[in-house]
């Protein structure tokens, strides 16, 4: 009888978690909140919601609860921040029954999440706290509310975009001055930016008879960086993605006789701000487009440093530099008598204006190439000097990349050889001989230099999210990551190396 009994009373617990289902767990039964409030709980026990994409183009892939509020006619701000897990908030306006997007985040605090947008007085709102992929647990959701910002600008919605005029060169090019000062937060973001808040504003321009467009940028207020995303219509949110900090940059692979949609932005707040943009017809290619059309210099070993400048406005790319780069670039080239080391800075070129190639080509057309070693700290700019260790007699061929999401402008390059030997090795803590490659990459990345197990590799977007963790290997599979701009750091016990890379299909 007692056996019975207690199986009895088993029996009746087992049915107790349907009885603690959150009454919050479906969007009719949202809990009421109010400006100012702060409230806790948790996604444990929640259920997948089958709610509108919104904010960010990821799904809904995780359990979440609801919370409701009434508009009145303030900024608001729904943040998640110090929250115990990787966080998505996602606000809607409507019906439960119809659901209509205002906007939402993955990451603005870490990896918790915070949207603001300005409210409609009497408007419902609905609030759904979910995770990321599918992570649940407990956190805090504080609702905060402030007079709204004006004027918005009068391009905040791609609707109003404004139409931009392409140049016909860039010396006639008359910059338009923008804001995205009050401007409201994307209601999707763009594809390449899955996961930050974006305060964007919005233009338009037709190619006319130009597959490639070059832009000048510069920020006047607010933070020195910026995003665009280039797309074919207000609802394409598969777009090209590139950030921008200064000075001018080209947009290629375009179609003739196409209108664009070309979205401006950065994640708002106190980094919002004024900038002007300019469009033009590219310039000509520069005389060291390719390779061939160059004239080696001849080093001679201890003797003063060779300067050379140039410019990566306008490079083409050929058959090789498309398939062993990746991208267009502008070429140098150094003859060497006897077998040396050498030495290659870029001291004295503005930041961003050139991506670290860290390679030398022994040919010409371009077929194999020899990674050099590198150090950060050399240059009072902030600047790469780059060492290649025992070269061989011969000539060698330098490429000044235009690709990785660098800002296209003037480069300085110095040249400097002594007897092999003489340059020594790089201290392990400041450097290591790495090469990525191909460089964008589109499935498969492949990483050069000896490393222990012990050594990490880390992936960030643009954005500083981490999207690939993993232990050392010389073939990286990125075919989960989204198009965009990343940094690969690899870590090991006495060394760093940080290098940007271009996923690209």
């Amino acid at each position: 009888m007692k056996k019975t009994l207690l199986s009895l009373v088993l029996l009746g617990f087992s049915y107790l978690p349907s009885s603690f289902a959150q009454v919050n767990d479906p969007c009719s039964g949202a809990i009421v909140i109010a400006c100012g409030s702060t409230t806790t709980g948790t996604t444990a026990s929640a259920t997948i919601d089958a709610a509108p994409l919104c904010g960010t183009p990821l799904s809904i892939t995780a359990p979440g609860v609801w919370y409701t509020f009434v508009g009145t006619g303030d900024a608001i701000t729904a943040s998640l921040c110090g929250s115990a897990f990787d966080t998505k908030i996602i606000v809607y306006s409507g019906s439960c029954a119809s659901l209509v997007c205002v906007g939402g985040n993955d990451d603005a605090c870490g990896l918790s999440s915070e949207t603001y947008f300005p409210s409609i007085l009497g408007t419902n709102y609905y609030i759904l706290v979910t995770g990321y992929g599918t992570a649940t647990g407990s956190f805090t959701l504080n609702l905060t509310c402030a007079a709204p910002c004006v004027p918005v600008p009068a391009n905040d919605l791609c609707s109003g975009a404004i139409t931009l005029t392409v140049a016909a060169d860039v010396s006639s090019c008359v910059p338009t001055i923008g804001t995205n000062l009050c401007a409201t937060l994307a209601s999707t973001n763009p594809f390449c930016y899955p996961f930050s808040n974006i305060q964007d504003v919005w233009y338009q321009f037709n190619t006319g008879t130009n597959t490639s467009i070059f832009f000048d940028f510069d920020t006047i207020s607010g933070t020195n960086t910026f995003g665009m995303a280039l797309s074919l219509s207000c609802a394409d949110t598969a777009a090209i993605c590139f950030g921008i900090t200064h000075g001018g940059g080209m947009i290629s692979g375009l179609t003739a006789g196409t209108t664009y949609f070309l979205q401006v932005f950065n994640n708002g707040g106190s980094n919002a701000g004024s900038f002007s943009l300019c469009l033009s017809t590219p310039p000509p290619p520069p005389a060291n487009d390719d390779c061939s059309a160059i004239t080696p210099t001849t080093l001679v070993n201890g003797a003063a440093p060779v300067t050379f400048t140039g410019t990566t406005f306008g490079p083409t790319a050929d058959a090789a530099e498309t398939a062993i780069l990746g991208a267009a670039a502008a070429w140098e080239a150094v003859t060497l008598t006897v077998c040396s080391d050498l030495q290659i800075d870029y001291c004295g070129t503005l930041p961003g204006n050139m991506a670290n190639a860290f390679i030398v080509y022994a040919d010409c057309p371009l077929t194999a190439f020899t990674a050099g070693t590198y150090e950060a700290t050399t240059c009072v700019d902030g600047n790469f000097t780059i060492k290649f260790l025992g070269l061989a007699a011969g000539t060698y061929y330098l490429p000044v990349y235009c690709g990785g999401g660098n800002i296209l402008g003037a480069y300085t390059m110095h040249a400097y050889s002594v007897d092999c030997g003489t340059l020594g090795i790089l201290e392990a803590s400041t450097t290591n001989s790495t090469l990525l490659y191909p460089n964008p990459a589109s499935d498969i990345l492949n990483i050069t230099g000896v490393y222990t197990k012990e050594t990490v590799v880390t992936i960030t977007d643009a954005l500083g999210k981490v999207v690939l963790t993993q232990n050392f290997n010389s073939t990286i599979d990125i075919s989960s990551l989204l198009n965009g701009v990343y940094m690969v750091q690899i870590q090991g016990e006495n060394y760093i190396h940080n290098e940007r890379l271009v996923k690209a299909k």
